[in-house]
């Protein structure tokens, strides 16, 4: 009798271990925004990070903040400007303040990065950063001491407005190996007490290398450059919410350099550590950036002339680009016209398609989708 009772109470263990683990359910939903401070990584250490195992307890709470929060949103592809360049999305991490558009696909079975947009509102550019062979960020489910492996080769396609795309194949090669290593309590750095935590403990090798040989021969004595990263990260979940609780990074970066007709060699360019801790924010999620700027553009889709009301809003110059990053429309040569509160355009000359106007002017660019039929 003595052996079934053991039986019983080893079955349920394991039971609940087996419940331990990550699904897509655990990633953001449209809405979520979250407040991510950078800690003091003095004093981290591996040993310092706590031990693997069930029932754990994981302290933090001598960690402080030394840089300030800063605040993202998961918003709904439909209300970004450059859901064009990703069809298959179903949400976009948007930084507050910021004019990155970070797109994603989640499925019930994995997290699939699309790809990034920035807007620099310095000069105006636009710069688009599409994968062309997306591969899975996450496969779910993740399970407690399951490893999961997996690797893949991307090239990149990079597009630079009133350029296009330029004219060399930026190549990355990943391999990953996840595995939820432990599970008990976090004493976090705000000082408060989280159950039910799960440890991910990930190993990451990533090597970029840009190959320019689409472009005219390189002389004798040109430099080829491939850069490598291998990472160590320690995601301490909260909430059952992947981007809740705390970070730990340690990153090893190093480069190859290989000089035609000379020869080549690696050197380690740098190692570091990063700490971070992640809560839920009361920040409102952001719906459609141009709405809340209170800026109309009309009519849209458009045929001819496209009017925009800029309802009080600062703006110095404007750009209408094709969804390639081709400048077409501008206000520096007149083709968009600026008179106090209001711009105007014909797009009559224009093919039928989806285009990018960006408004500049204030601390973040405006940018709006616009149709021409």
């Amino acid at each position: 009798m003595k052996l079934f009772y053991t039986f019983i109470v080893l079955l349920l263990a394991s039971s609940s271990l087996l419940a331990q683990s990550i699904t897509s359910s655990f990633f953001p939903k449209i809405g979520d925004s979250y407040t991510d401070m950078t800690l003091d990584s003095t004093g981290l250490t591996k040993a310092s990070i706590g031990n693997a195992g069930t029932g754990q307890t994981w302290d933090f709470s001598a960690f402080t903040k030394v840089d300030s929060s800063s605040t993202y949103s998961y918003v709904d592809p439909a209300t970004t400007p450059y859901v064009n360049f990703f069809p298959t999305a179903t949400i976009v991490s948007v930084p507050n303040g910021d004019s990155t558009y970070n797109y994603s696909q989640v499925t019930d079975t994995a997290v699939i990065d699309l790809g990034y947009v920035t807007a620099n509102n310095s000069n105006g550019v636009i710069v688009s950063t599409i994968d062309k062979y997306p591969a899975a960020k996450f496969h779910f489910p993740i399970s407690y001491n399951n490893l999961q492996t997996y690797s893949f080769t991307d090239q990149i396609i990079i597009y630079i407005s009133g350029t296009g795309p330029i004219d060399t194949t930026y190549t990355v090669t990943r391999s990953d190996s996840t595995i939820i290593d432990g599970t008990g309590t976090l004493i976090a750095p705000d000082g408060n007490t989280y159950t039910n935590v799960l440890r991910v403990k990930t190993i990451g090798h990533t090597r970029d290398s840009v190959d320019f040989s689409a472009q005219s021969s390189l002389p004798p004595g040109s430099i080829y450059t491939i850069y490598c990263e291998q990472g160590e990260t320690y995601d301490y979940i909260i909430n059952n919410k992947i981007d809740e609780g705390v970070s730990v990074n340690f990153i090893r970066d190093s480069s190859y350099s290989y000089q035609t007709g000379v020869g080549g060699s690696w050197s380690v360019t740098s190692t570091s550590k990063i700490i971070d801790f992640t809560v839920p924010s009361s920040v409102t999620g952001i719906a459609n950036p141009i709405a809340s700027a209170g800026i109309s553009v009309y009519p849209n889709p458009a045929k001819d002339v496209v009017t925009v009301n800029l309802n009080g809003i600062a703006c110095s110059s404007a750009q209408l680009a094709d969804i390639t990053g081709k400048e077409v429309l501008a206000s520096a040569n007149g083709t968009i016209a600026m008179n106090g509160q209001t711009a105007t355009m014909n797009v009559s000359g224009l093919s039928k398609g989806v285009y990018l106007l960006q408004l500049n002017g204030g601390s973040t660019p405006v940018v709006q989708k616009l149709v021409v039929e």
